[in-house]
């Protein structure tokens, strides 16, 4: 059999077994994983090998696998990163079942009145996760059998961390870092650069080129929570809307190209709204007293200080900008009405979540909305009365990196083995520009740290920890995975060719040259 249908094969069975993010199928995956490469007689040989990591008091019991393939007397070795969870199929409506079924979906598609051009395309493999990720997990399985089978035509050692919640928090990946160290220290290994093979799309519309990424963009959650004065519905201009303020802010901020960050004449993704609400009341006709919105992100290098900073002056520019809008409605409903005008006497106030006291307590399950439900208690028991916004931020955090000149052996071996795999279609880029699992490889800057500590509402749940062992492995990282299109939609598509692609680039990368 060839190695391009051993990976297709290996991606279908793999799309068969439901994984959607927060749920048992993520442990069902897992032992799939597990199992597979418990049946190579490497891992048959070398059981301490293989390894369960289990994610600690996780209802659904997850775990990862880590597979360590060790060479003797070598010590390079080169980590390997796969998530085998995916979106949801609530898009796929009536037909969740077509969404694990590789060929039966491309079927179903073909007879249908969907003209798309790629659903009559051989190479192209439809399903849910089949891009995201799980053409990427393949390619791993099926290095850790090539390599295990070949041992004395490779001069690194491979170890291999399946990881479960990428999707959700990255909760598998930052489960991985002490294993990944502690494998470090029983081996003597030195972890040469790591290589994530999550998916690579077109960046816009006819995008001619294949991207290989060497680093991921890092993400903040911007909390804004508004605090308005309440009034009856029928008396508005005595009180002032939290709804209206916040609604400015998002005016102001959300999908504004002023609020990305820049390198090497590339931009970040523009900020875009997560969540949204009011405070939880029923239905009255007194005002909202609370209301809140969080954004997603994006970022390069920019400090988070600086960040925070140019987020708070927004937020005076918009509180400023709302008070005089009410002002010259509030003089025009008393020129409609005969009422003398006299200014609105509201003293606006905007802060960071340190200036409030704040006594951060289990409040609900969601961290986001334990935030807020927190932030909502010091509120009212600092008895703000006037309109205010209050700026922080929420886990998850993920910390930007690219490579360094001190990477360059790095850079080196995997420019080596893409030249060995050439395609005139290959585009080079410092960033990979979705959340990736990669962002745990190293720690961020000591003034990072602190800035994100002293921006959440609860410092404890800054992971000191997890930053330390990030910095211990401290790793250089490229994403190359297969090409494909519209991940965590429904016509979710791989090109197989770029699956057997990727295989072989690594395959060189491990291999002696």
């Amino acid at each position: 059999m060839n190695k391009q249908k051993q990976l297709v094969d290996l991606t279908k069975q793999l799309v068969s077994i439901p994984s959607v993010v927060n749920s048992e199928g993520e442990q069902h995956i897992a032992q799939f994983i597990y199992q597979w490469l418990s049946d190579l007689h490497y891992y048959k040989k070398h059981k301490d090998h293989l390894i369960k990591v289990e994610i600690p008091n996780d209802p659904l019991n997850r775990f990862n696998v880590i597979a360590l393939i060790k060479i003797d007397q070598i010590t390079d070795t080169v980590i390997g990163i796969g998530h085998f969870d995916t979106v949801d199929v609530l898009d796929f409506g009536s037909k969740k079942e077509l969404a694990y079924n590789v060929d039966a979906l491309k079927v179903n598609l073909q007879a249908s009145s969907n003209n798309h051009p790629h659903i009559n395309h051989d190479q192209m493999l439809f399903g849910r996760g089949v891009l995201d990720m799980k053409s990427g997990v393949a390619i791993w399985m099926e290095l850790l059998k090539g390599v295990s089978e070949d041992l004395s035509s490779y001069d690194k050692n491979l170890v291999v961390t399946f990881v479960c919640d990428e999707e959700g928090t990255s909760l598998g990946m930052r489960h991985s870092i002490q294993p990944l160290l502690s494998l470090r220290h029983q081996y003597n290994l030195n972890y040469f650069g790591a290589i994530d093979t999550d998916y690579t799309t077109q960046q816009y519309p006819d995008d001619p080129y294949h991207y290989v990424y060497f680093g991921t963009v890092g993400k903040l959650l911007v909390n804004f929570v508004a605090v308005g004065v309440e009034s009856h519905a029928s008396d508005p201009f005595s009180g002032v809307d939290a709804n209206f303020i916040i609604s400015e802010i998002v005016r102001e901020i959300n999908m504004n190209p002023k609020y990305i960050d820049h390198y090497q004449n590339k931009t970040t993704p523009v900020p875009i709204t997560l969540h949204m609400q009011n405070q939880d009341k029923g239905y009255s006709v007194q005002t909202s007293k609370l209301s809140w919105v969080y954004f997603n992100v994006t970022t390069y290098q920019t400090p988070v200080a600086t960040w925070m900073k140019r987020f708070k002056r927004a937020a005076e520019q918009v509180m400023a900008q709302t008070m005089k809008t009410l002002n010259k409605r509030y003089e025009k409903y008393c020129k409609n009405n005969e009422i003398e005008y006299k200014p609105l006497q509201f003293q606006p106030r905007v802060m960071f979540v340190d200036e409030l006291e704040v006594k951060p307590k289990l409040l609900h399950q969601d961290e986001r909305i334990n935030d807020f439900l927190n932030v909502q208690v010091a509120v009212d028991e600092s008895g703000i009365d006037q309109p205010t916004i209050i700026i922080y931020l929420s886990n998850p955090y993920y910390p930007a990196h690219t490579v360094s000149v001190s990477d360059q052996p790095w850079i080196d071996l995997m420019m080596h083995a893409l030249s060995k795999n050439y395609t005139n279609q290959l585009q080079i880029a410092p960033y990979y520009p979705y959340i990736s699992d990669l962002s745990f490889l190293r720690a961020p800057s000591n003034s990072d740290c602190m800035a994100i500590k002293s921006h959440l509402v609860n410092h404890q749940e800054f992971d000191d920890g997890l930053w330390k062992d990030a910095s211990l492995l401290n790793c250089p990282m490229v994403n190359i995975g297969p090409y494909g299109f519209d991940a965590h939609k429904r016509l979710e598509r791989v090109d197989q060719r770029s699956i057997l692609w990727v295989y072989q680039v690594l395959n060189d990368v491990l291999k002696k040259d």
